[in-house]
């Protein structure tokens, strides 16, 4: 229609070209202004995602917390006098199974698990997402089984 319009005024060649440059000078702006109202609109799901994850974390820890003090304040003394009598060997134990372990671990797998430790505490945005889409399927799937 607009080709149309200006065929009165200036010659087909002419008009065709002046047309979709126009067109091309709107879309451009729009693509612009979309883009300024993307970067300005809400934080993507999984930022909010990570951050539910983490108010439920700190929750879980919090009730934990308590559930072991309760339990602590319900223990009777004679029980919990042998659990800290028991204490000092069970650590002793664990403390020579570390340092065996420590001993027949070559320094290769020693330094690799180090790494891998490393770039793990780097990288915990995916590993926690990866861990809220693990967690996602799982529902989704006990949802499913219970609908049947």
């Amino acid at each position: 229609m607009a080709i149309a319009a200006l065929v009165l005024v200036l010659p087909v060649w002419a008009s065709v070209p002046i047309v979709c440059g126009v067109r091309v000078v709107i879309a451009a702006v729009l693509a612009l202004t979309g883009k300024k109202q993307v970067a300005h609109a809400a934080p993507p799901t999984t930022v909010r995602a990570i951050d539910s994850i983490k108010a439920d974390v700190a929750e879980i820890k919090d009730e934990a917390a308590e559930a072991l003090r309760v339990a602590q304040d319900k223990l009777p003394d004679p029980v919990a006098e042998k659990a800290s009598q028991a204490k000092e060997p069970i650590t002793r134990a664990a403390a020579t199974v570390a340092s065996k372990l420590r001993e027949k671990t070559s320094q290769v797998l020693s330094n690799r698990a180090s790494q891998v430790t490393q770039a793990a505490r780097q990288r915990r945005g995916p590993l926690l997402l990866a861990a809220a889409d693990v967690a996602l399927i799982l529902v989704k799937k006990r949802c499913g089984r219970s609908r049947r």
